[in-house]
């Protein structure tokens, strides 16, 4: 690592799963080849740049973007933003948001009950191997689930909050 070099144990993957619609409907693109060609593109975005392009160039292509493939872009665009804030995990089910860190994370510790606190009493830390956050929407309001934007621009402000807790970006 003194050579800049990186080692086998500082490799890890960030997944999301999401009980979102996130797919490219046949109505949209109907040659299942280019369908195929997109999946592999959007899986490869890596920063807003390259997501904001490929939403330029579906519009372009294919018209305007159904919302199943707004959801799978943002959802792309979520993992990579994720995995440069060391998150190795992004979960959301039943209106709990799970966002596990990778265990070899450098985090300023003292940081931790601050970001907790700004949104207490929905956020809580768990401190374990593998230390994660759970954020758990409000149950007591009557709609059963909640919009789409809302969690997206949810994950978005800890995301960002998440960028504070870490000595150094990688």
């Amino acid at each position: 690592s003194m050579k800049g070099e990186i080692s086998e144990d500082d490799i890890f993957e960030t997944a999301v799963d999401m009980n979102i619609d996130a797919f490219i409907p046949s109505r949209y693109i109907t040659i299942e080849s280019e369908k195929l060609d997109f999946y592999k593109r959007i899986a490869g975005i890596e920063n807003k740049e390259e997501f904001m392009d490929m939403q330029e160039e579906l519009t372009d292509r294919f018209g305007d973007i159904p919302e199943s493939v707004n959801n799978l872009l943002k959802i792309a665009y979520l993992k990579a933003k994720a995995h440069s804030l060391y998150i190795t995990e992004i979960t959301y089910r039943d209106n709990d948001l799970i966002m596990v860190m990778y265990n070899k994370a450098n985090v300023k510790v003292e940081k931790i009950s601050e970001f907790i606190n700004k949104y207490k009493p929905y956020l809580k830390f768990h401190p374990e191997q593998e230390p994660y956050f759970t954020y758990t929407f409000d149950k007591n309001k009557k709609q059963n689930k909640i919009k789409t934007s809302k969690v997206f621009g949810l994950v978005n402000d800890l995301l960002k909050d998440i960028k504070d807790l870490l000595l150094e970006e990688k």
